[in-house]
């Protein structure tokens, strides 16, 4: 499952990576710890002006059982 917030302010200066506080830090680490190599964080300049954070959470079913 892949979700996207994006916004039409200024985006990151130059494409640069932000500086990471608390929050993105823990967001990217409990992926990892939940899903490994699976889950992904990005945050990107939109080609139409903005940012774009983007999270990757492997989608799974729950097999019913008999």
């Amino acid at each position: 499952m892949r979700l996207e917030i994006r916004d039409n302010g200024d985006g990151l200066p130059g494409g640069a990576n932000p500086q990471e506080g608390v929050g993105l830090s823990n967001s990217r680490a409990r992926l990892q710890q939940l899903y490994g190599d699976r889950g992904q964080f990005q945050l990107a300049n939109a080609p139409e002006g903005g940012l774009v954070v983007s999270i990757v959470v492997p989608w799974r079913t729950e097999q019913k059982q008999a």
